[in-house]
């Protein structure tokens, strides 16, 4: 499980990666610095990733809390 001071430490590379949370949570990480929450999911046998929020201003805020 990601915690706050965790993601902290998370630092861009050349290519964007992920860094997995937990069931099917994860923080894509963008060369530019960006960090965003995503949350892979099946349905139907289908797989789809969903969009959550962007990790904004200085708090690395964990959507589980909140």
């Amino acid at each position: 499980m990601l915690t706050d001071a965790a993601i902290r430490r998370i630092k861009p590379e050349a290519k964007s990666y992920k860094v997995a949370d937990m069931h099917g949570l994860y923080l894509l990480v963008l060369p530019s610095g960006g960090r965003y929450w995503r949350l892979d999911y099946r349905h139907d046998g289908k797989r789809g990733t969903m969009a959550l929020f962007q990790r904004g201003g200085d708090r690395a805020w964990l959507p589980r809390n909140g």
